[in-house]
């Protein structure tokens, strides 16, 4: 009788499961035009029944209350077409999932399991459902317009060339889904999901609240500048994710074996963006801080894994011909190219006496969170004052470089 009545359990959770999972093929068939769910009832209900299915897995493993389950069929009223559009429908899916969340957690008494499983599955789906959902779904502008070009045709991008984001995003442009520029800026939306999950995993390490952790990453991910470049073809969301993975290094975890790690990631990431030269200063400190005990071979090898990050910018050589009929590019052209010399004459060291240029630093600090959220940083700051100098000052002093480049680089998108 137990074991009829479990089946019966797992039967009404998978229809929750499923319920949800019709909400979900219609938000994919809206969004991104999948044609076959918007002509077979099969491949509808295949999707109700995958979701199900999953429920039915997690709630085995977890044995949760059902009644969380509840939250699950609010996206009926968006399959019913009481709710209408793919933004509003992806808010109640993804909303749906984090209420049902949170209350399993709350009615389970021996939760740990399912806090560190459940909560960055679930923060990961939010912000990415909110990127999905607001995704360019085809050609954008400027600087976008020329990666969705350069990306799928493999060509070169202008100065610095950026070879691991093109690179890295190429195969986006294989998925059998949307047009081609919108595959480009899907890339976009995993990479601030990435940043967003890093965060969230290093605050966990340094702030030892799953849900602090959550609350701010989930602020960081809905903030308007990286919502914005989670959204359309860009360099900034990767370079946001390879930011945190060298914060996650440097701060989240305490073993030597960090080290090769680093140096690689380091190398890579300048092949990416320059400015992750900014993060080097608090690589520095940490190095000093620790003053780990490394011998000639290792610092020989974090010097080798941090050159072979770099060579990704032989890219630019070994495929200029290609794109430039059949002409080899000089050194000089390359150091012209990868230095990005032409935007020279817009870094002005003496930017920080402008008071125009405090008050352009000062809005983009105030965007996101306005003064509630600088006072709340500043709780923050006055707490590891006296609990954790080490994180103060590693994230202290990319905080400060960051300002000055605000300070001195003037270009319109600073």
């Amino acid at each position: 009788m137990a074991e009829r009545h479990s089946h019966t359990r797992l039967v009404g959770v998978a229809l929750a499961g499923a319920a949800w999972g019709l909400g979900l093929a219609r938000f994919l068939a809206e969004l991104l035009f999948i044609s076959v769910l918007h002509v077979s009832p099969w491949a509808v209900l295949g999707v109700a029944a995958l979701c199900g299915a999953a429920l039915a897995l997690v709630y085995h493993l977890f044995a949760f209350s059902r009644s969380a389950l509840v939250p699950l069929m609010i996206p009926t009223l968006y399959v019913l077409g009481v709710v209408k559009g793919a933004l509003a429908g992806g808010v109640l899916l993804f909303g749906a999932l984090v209420i049902a969340m949170a209350r399993a957690m709350a009615l389970k008494r021996e939760c740990g399991g399912l806090e560190r499983t459940g909560i960055p599955s679930f923060l990961g789906l939010l912000v990415f459902g909110l990127y999905l959902s607001t995704l360019l779904p085809s050609v954008g502008q400027a600087d976008t317009l020329e990666f969705q070009v350069v990306v799928p045709l493999l060509r070169i991008a202008h100065p610095t060339g950026y070879p691991l984001y093109i690179l890295a995003t190429h195969p986006f442009s294989w998925l059998p889904i949307g047009n081609v520029a919108f595959r480009v800026n899907l890339a976009s939306a995993v990479y601030a999901t990435g940043a967003v999950l890093t965060l969230y995993f290093l605050l966990v390490r340094l702030v030892e609240s799953r849900w602090a952790a959550a609350l701010a990453s989930l602020g960081f991910g809905v903030s308007g500048v990286l919502w914005s470049q989670a959204i359309v073809a860009e360099v900034y969301a990767l370079h946001n994710l390879l930011v945190a993975l060298a914060l996650y290094l440097l701060l989240g975890w305490q073993d030597l074996r960090r080290w090769p790690l680093l140096s690689l990631l380091l190398g890579a990431s300048l092949a990416n963006h320059l400015t992750t030269a900014l993060v080097i200063p608090a690589v520095v400190a940490t190095l000093v801080w620790e003053r780990p005990r490394l011998s000639l071979r290792t610092w020989a090898l974090l010097i080798g894994l941090f050159l072979a990050g770099l060579l990704l910018y032989l890219y630019i050589p070994l495929r200029w011909p290609a794109v430039n009929n059949g002409e080899y590019i000089s050194l000089a052209q390359f150091v012209h190219h990868v230095t990005a010399q032409q935007f020279r004459g817009a870094l002005q060291w003496d930017g920080w006496r402008n008071p125009l240029r405090w008050a352009i630093v000062g809005r983009l600090l105030l965007s996101p969170f306005g003064l509630p959220g600088l006072l709340l940083a500043s709780v923050g700051v006055v707490d590891w004052l006296f609990n954790d100098r080490r994180a103060l000052v590693v994230t202290g002093m990319i905080f400060v470089a960051y300002v000055l480049y605000g300070l001195n680089y003037h270009v319109p998108d600073i």
